[in-house]
């Protein structure tokens, strides 16, 4: 059977006779709004509060996080308008250190919040992260933001605390922060 022949053959749709050429399933429908991607949103260093003195590990911008004591650093960003609701947020942060064995891990507080809530209450997320088997080696620590908590176009407020001494942190040294971002699924 020829292709002219198979487009110029009626077929019944819904009832409806008609002409395989003439049906456009796809008519007003506009992709760009349907599709999803994966998008990111990068956090300089110098825009978190409590950062300290940024310096650079080779060509790298970096935040030294000490093992003794604990640091904590904050900022905001708008969620975006296109984030796809019901989908997590993810937060990446990339670091590194000159010790081989060990975790790190970070305390995560974060808050969605809309023009006239209150800013008070938060919810946490715990990311551990191995570091690498060689010294000064990019890693790279992910901790998925609940979407429960967060609303399109809301303020979403995230601090980040590295305390040496909690019971998951085994590295016995300081890192260094090189980049902080947002993953999330928009339109």
């Amino acid at each position: 059977m020829s292709d002219s022949f198979a487009r110029s053959c009626p077929t019944r749709v819904l009832g409806f006779r008609i002409r395989n050429e003439d049906v456009d399933i796809n008519a007003g429908v506009e992709f760009s709004k349907l599709e999803t991607r994966l998008k990111i949103i990068h956090l300089p260093l110098g825009g978190w509060s409590g950062i300290g003195v940024l310096g650079n590990l080779g060509v790298f911008p970096s935040a030294a996080f000490p093992d003794v004591g604990a640091k904590t650093i904050h900022t905001s960003v708008p969620i975006p308008n296109d984030w796809v609701v019901g989908t997590n947020i993810t937060l990446m942060v990339v670091w590194s250190t000159s010790v081989i064995i060990g975790n790190i891990f970070l305390q995560v507080s974060y808050a969605g919040r809309a023009d006239g809530e209150l800013t008070a209450s938060e919810d946490m997320v715990g990311i551990t992260d191995t570091a690498r088997p060689a010294a000064n080696q990019l890693n790279e620590a992910s901790g998925a933001l609940s979407s429960a908590f967060l609303a399109a176009g809301n303020h979403l407020g995230i601090s980040i605390l590295r305390e040496g001494a909690h019971v998951n942190d085994t590295l016995g040294a300081d890192i260094r922060v090189h980049e902080i971002y947002l993953q999330y699924v928009g339109r």
